[in-house]
């Protein structure tokens, strides 16, 4: 619902997943801030590798990343956008256009970052391209545009074998009187997926549009690396740390592509550049230190090990996997109880909150495993997880005694 914060208006949430990793992972963090200007020194050729992967499979692109195509255009210029325009103002008639369940009727899916115009073809995308798709037709419309961190802190999801921290990005426009004649209602909009309570009080950064390409490239690269695709990764994450080097965590994605290559020495020497740039990037230490124990350099391990206990107590998953071994032995409170650590570092991941209703599950409560099934179905980013959690969720609904 809209809400006041700060002089603007709260509307739905949109909470970007961007994809961050560990070892065999991605990271994606630490955003610059567009009131401090300064040097980046460019990606040193040491990291670049371009003889060791083969040509691309598709381009490797973001020209045509914020391009509003034909049927975009067409859409704003429908009779019931033009009304609404008139009586609401440009920004609330673009935010409320886009996302009330009437009109576009958006699914978010984060199997894949698509650009703007891909992203309304397809009506679905996941954060990111739903921020990018959204400042594409606020441009469009001659709106200013501004991206925000909000600075919540990571939380940790994990795809397959790849662990992912996830950043807060949401999107920020107003009308700007030198590019727009229609009417506006002066105020700024946020979009935004989480609840506005869930955010208030947290500081934002602005994010320049350029990192927004970069963290999309990451995205893609992850994404390739998800799938797979590691010589197509390569392709992504390189044009990342040459065309974006102020975007550190790309240089740690790089360093995983490589140690999914087999090429050791060109990981570490990419971790490192990350901790060169950003000595606090927790992500590029995790995944230096799972190097340099596989590489039996103890020593050095137990040094970075130390930095890394410094920074961050409890590893991302570490209850999960607490939860995990106590469920399998069936000692089901304890499970219970490790879940719902997970839970309150991470309420928005859907696999905590199907395990923790699990447990319940086991321990007799079905009610409250019926609670967490549809938390879980709600707070799930693909179309697949939805399905199974929904036929779980019927299957609990439908149990004896499901008031327990």
């Amino acid at each position: 619902m809209p809400a006041q914060t700060g002089g603007s208006k709260s509307l739905l949430e949109t909470f970007m997943k961007t994809w961050l990793c560990l070892l065999l992972a991605v990271t994606l963090a630490g955003c610059a801030s567009t009131t401090q200007q300064r040097t980046v020194a460019p990606a040193p050729p040491s990291v670049i590798a371009d003889s060791a992967f083969g040509p691309p499979a598709h381009p490797v692109q973001v020209d045509d990343l914020f391009a509003v195509s034909p049927a975009m255009r067409e859409f704003l210029n429908t009779g019931r956008f033009r009304n609404a325009v008139k009586t609401k103002g440009v920004e609330l008639a673009l935010a409320e256009a886009l996302y009330r369940s009437d009109d576009l009727q958006l699914v978010y899916d984060t199997t894949i970052t698509r650009n703007a115009a891909d992203t309304f073809a397809t009506r679905s995308g996941n954060c990111l391209a739903l921020v990018i798709m959204t400042a594409a037709f606020a441009k469009e419309l001659g709106m200013q545009v501004t991206f925000q961190n909000v600075m919540i802190g990571d939380t940790w999801t994990r795809a397959d074998d790849l662990y992912l921290s996830n950043l807060h990005v949401n999107v920020m426009f107003s009308h700007n009187a030198h590019l727009s004649e229609v009417f506006s209602t002066a105020a700024p909009v946020i979009v935004d997926f989480v609840p506005p309570q869930d955010v208030m009080g947290f500081r934002t950064r602005r994010v320049p549009e350029s990192m927004l390409v970069a963290m999309f490239l990451n995205n893609r690269a992850a994404e390739e690396l998800s799938a797979g695709r590691v010589n197509d990764a390569y392709w992504w994450a390189r044009k990342a740390v040459t065309e974006h080097p102020d975007f550190v965590t790309a240089f740690n994605t790089l360093g995983v592509i490589y140690q999914r290559r087999g090429e050791v020495q060109l990981a570490e020497r990419s971790f490192k550049e990350a901790l060169d740039r950003d000595p606090q990037h927790i992500v590029a230490m995790y995944n230096l230190l799972a190097l340099l124990r596989a590489e039996h350099r103890t020593e050095e391990a137990e040094l970075l090990a130390g930095r890394v206990k410094s920074i961050e107590k409890d590893p991302p998953f570490y209850f999960f996997e607490q939860g995990m071994d106590a469920l399998n032995r069936g000692n089901f409170p304890v499970a219970r109880a490790m879940f719902q650590r997970e839970v309150q570092r991470a309420p928005y991941y859907d696999e905590f909150h199907f395990w923790l209703g699990i447990a319940n599950l086991r321990l007799g409560d079905v009610k409250a495993a019926r609670q967490e099934m549809a938390l879980a179905e709600s707070t799930s980013s693909t179309p697949e997880a939805r399905r199974t959690y929904s036929a779980k969720l019927a299957h609990m609904r439908a149990m004896k005694g499901s008031d327990q």
